[in-house]
């Protein structure tokens, strides 16, 4: 590799930025220097004295003869004081060495010539050397760089163009901001007066949602009230179970099959002269239901329907007339209105017993308890035609 050619390396990583200024000084001396020492082979031969002018220096007058070839300057007038390239055969040929003693005189070296400028490589900017000398050359400084963050600095990378987004302004902070910073775009006061609108809108928005809430959850419950009111004449109402019979307490006790008053006659229930009471009635349909309380006191309700209202009535009168010929009494408790009982205490042949009949509508409707002693019915009597008059209220 030839000195030009190192000269020329250097100038390329000098533009890269490979090398500081420096370095480039340093280097570029060093090979120039080795250029000038390593171009005389005939002086080694010769023995003789060469007195080589110190770069930058004056040098001595040249020998008569023809001058050393030098290229010309470049056109456009650009710096001559740029680094040049010098051609292989800079050193001139010795004059005609005179015969004899004059063997041993000194010679005279021309002074090197400027070397020619190195283009640097497509698209790396020339670079003119510029400031004090160094070494009879003058010093390499490098090309100012421009502040990265001047308000004026040109981010936008070679690459860049219409193809990809422009990149923000320096004098913009907005590209230096990351993670929590992007969002701190006011001071505290001003964040908390934000804080403070967001919670006010808040509230208002959920006041308004429990409003309207109850707004239309009244509508809603008044409006489907109106609908059960007009879809409930659309349903008729389950005709009323005039022989219902509420529930006793105690343990059921099984009465068979009994569904009309023909089967109550053929059971055995009632005696003869009640049967003809319910007959002259025209009874028809009937409901029983009996049950053992656990003190041992037996309960049983009858319903029986009638042809009518008056005849249901006129049943009960003489059914509450025909038990004082059963030797029984009027109840000494107390009654509610449209009842009639009565009692009987226990004998040899019979426990004691209270009875009791009204009419509702067209239903006779008759409650007994009977049990050993008739002190101790009083109480149970009471409650079950309580029960039963709220299940078939009697008339008055």
């Amino acid at each position: 590799m030839t000195w030009q050619e190192d000269l020329r390396r250097l100038d390329e990583e000098l533009a890269a930025g490979q090398i500081s200024a420096d370095d480039y000084r340093v280097r570029r001396d060093r090979v120039l220097s080795s250029a000038v020492n390593s171009a005389g082979p005939e002086q080694a031969a010769d023995d003789g004295t060469q007195i080589v002018p110190p770069f930058g220096g004056a040098a001595p007058a040249p020998p008569p003869g023809p001058p050393p070839a030098v290229e010309p300057p470049p056109a456009g007038g650009e710096n001559v004081d740029a680094t040049q390239a010098i051609k292989t055969n800079w050193q001139q040929p010795h004059q005609q060495q005179p015969s004899g003693s004059d063997a041993e005189s000194t010679q005279i070296v021309p002074p090197v010539a400027p070397p020619h400028p190195q283009t640097p490589p497509p698209g790396v900017p020339q670079y003119r050397p510029q400031g004090p000398t160094s070494g009879g050359f003058p010093a390499q400084q490098p090309p100012a760089q421009p502040d990265w963050n001047a308000p004026g600095f040109d981010a936008q990378p070679p690459w860049g163009g219409s193809e990809f987004p422009p990149l923000a302004s320096q004098g913009n902070r907005e590209w230096t901001t990351q993670g929590a910073e992007g969002f701190d775009t006011g001071s505290p006061s001003s964040s908390r007066k934000k804080l403070i609108g967001i919670i006010a809108a808040v509230v208002v928005v959920v006041g308004l949602g429990v409003g309207a809430y109850f707004v239309f959850s009244g509508s809603d419950s008044s409006g489907g009230g109106t609908q059960a009111q007009t879809t409930a004449p659309a349903t008729s109402p389950a005709p009323p179970d005039d022989l219902a019979i509420a529930a006793l307490p105690g343990t059921p006790r099984p009465v068979g099959d009994i569904a009309t008053f023909q089967d109550v006659v053929n059971r055995g229930v009632l005696t003869d002269k009640e049967n003809q009471v319910y007959q002259q009635a025209d009874a028809g349909k009937v409901r029983i239901s009996a049950a053992t309380l656990p003190s041992g006191v037996n309960a049983l309700v009858l319903t029986v329907e009638t042809a009518s209202a008056q005849g249901a009535a006129t049943a009960r009168d003489d059914l509450v007339s025909l038990q004082s010929t059963f030797g029984m009494q009027s109840y000494t408790g107390t009654l509610p209105g449209g009842v009639a009982a009565d009692q009987i205490a226990k004998s040899d042949n019979n426990p004691a017993a209270i009875r009791a009949h009204y009419a509702h509508g067209n239903t006779v409707v008759r409650v007994e308890v009977s049990g050993a002693d008739l002190s101790s019915l009083n109480k149970v009597f009471d409650e079950i035609l309580a029960t039963q008059l709220q299940t078939l209220p009697a008339d008055a």
